[in-house]
């Protein structure tokens, strides 16, 4: 399944492809806006189509991490039960495709978390 997401006011799904083995997100993000608070606990790679940085912010107040684009970048993710968000700081809109092996057909690829 391939959900569609634009952050231009938020997090919307806006169609889905079928694949139940590697689910995947085809994100677009406006400069200035950002994900929602989430954590990744699955191993997932995303292949960058567009965009030039990002910023990873950790809601435990942790320090932020930059992440400086590279276009037809590949990035493999480790799982991680931290909870953080992704916020476009650079310029250019972000447009990134990722896939995520989930363990189970029932498996959130991205968990929400309370923006408290």
């Amino acid at each position: 399944m391939i959900s569609v997401v634009s952050h231009e006011a938020g997090r919307e799904s806006a169609g889905n492809t079928s694949s139940r083995e590697y689910p995947g997100l085809a994100d677009t993000t406006c400069a200035g806006r950002g994900d929602p608070w989430h954590r990744d606990p699955f191993h997932r790679v995303t292949v960058v189509l567009k965009g030039d940085l990002l910023a990873i912010e950790f809601r435990d107040g942790g320090e932020t991490a930059q992440w400086k684009i590279i276009v037809g970048e590949v990035d493999w993710s480790e799982p991680s039960d931290r909870v953080h968000r992704a916020v476009n700081v650079g310029e250019e809109i972000f447009e990134g495709i990722t896939t995520f092996f989930l363990d189970r057909d029932e498996a959130v690829p991205q968990p929400l978390e309370d923006s408290n």
